[in-house]
Order: structure tokens, then sequence, then C-alpha cells
């Protein structure tokens, strides 16, 4: 691959990982139910983007990060609409 080919590929797995880190930081904060996801989301996108091409790798832990921030965030307030919903404590 040339260079500006793979200069395209880090700059996509860059916006992934930031955009998959931001989304569950702010799905703990504000609708995880949906932010949640999409940055579980994003961050496999930027995952397999850095195995596929080798590229990226110092964005892999913000990736990662995203991913459990995601989850985190998807299990809290899943978890806080069936308390709200049921009325169990």
């Amino acid at each position: 691959m040339a260079d500006e080919d793979l200069e395209k590929i880090e700059k996509k797995i860059k916006k992934q990982a930031k955009a998959a880190f931001f989304g569950g930081v702010v799905g703990l904060f504000f609708f995880g139910i949906v932010f949640g996801p999409g940055a579980m989301i994003r961050g496999n996108i930027a995952k397999k983007l850095i195995i596929e091409h080798g590229v990226g790798q110092e964005h892999a832990s913000r990736a990662q990060t995203g991913i459990y921030l995601g989850l985190a965030g998807l299990l809290l307030w899943t978890l806080l609409l069936f308390v709200r919903l049921t009325g169990r404590v």
C-alpha cells in the first residue's frame, strides 16, 4: 500500500478511536443505552482496522477503553431503566 493510503487509514483509526472513547464517557452520564452501543461499535471498527492494516497501534488503547466505557454505560443505564420501570430497588 502507498504511504498516502496508510495515512488515510491511520487518520480513520484515530477518528474512530476518539469517537469510541468520547461516546463511552458521554454514555456513562447521558443516556448510555444509545451512546454505549455506538462507542462499542466505533471501538471495534478501530481495532479491526488496526489489525487489518498494521498501523495506528497507538490508538488501540483508546479504542479498547471506549468499548469498555460503552459497555459500562449500557449496563448502567439498562439497570437504571429497569429499576425505574419496575419500581424495584
